[in-house]
């Protein structure tokens, strides 16, 4: 009996291994560097930096989303996660703009929406091309 769960065993991790084999992970998208906003186009908006956690940065798209009582401007990153700016500048509330951002991820907030994770925005500008 011991033999034949030993030789089950030795199966299992040859068939697993040789599955493993075959599996590679995802390789890494790399982004081209942004060139310096045009003057003409939005602001971009920098706000003073402390030491934060949590920091990170993405590009992304502002979308509205509508709810039964009215809607809200949340951004979905070009990875496809959702993020509820709970700081979105007025100028930036335009469905279909494309942003990069430096944001900060909020804890232990409290929304009424149910849509994405709570950021807070650190600094914000219009990504161009």
């Amino acid at each position: 009996m011991k033999t034949v769960f030993i030789m089950l065993l030795l199966f299992s991790m040859a068939v697993l291994a040789d599955g493993l084999k075959s599996v590679s992970p995802q390789a890494p998208i790399t982004l081209p560097a942004l060139p310096p906003v045009d003057s003409l186009t939005l602001p971009a908006i920098k706000l003073p930096l402390s030491p934060v956690k949590n920091v990170f940065h993405f590009t992304g798209i502002v979308i509205y989303v509508e709810e039964l009582e009215g809607g809200f401007y949340g951004i979905l990153s070009h990875y496809g996660e959702k993020y509820l700016p709970l700081d979105l500048p007025n100028e930036y509330r335009r469905s279909g703009l494309e942003i990069e951002v430096v944001a900060q991820f909020v804890e232990k907030e409290m929304t009424e929406k149910m849509w994405g994770r709570p950021i807070r925005l650190l600094s914000i500008r219009p990504k161009t091309e």
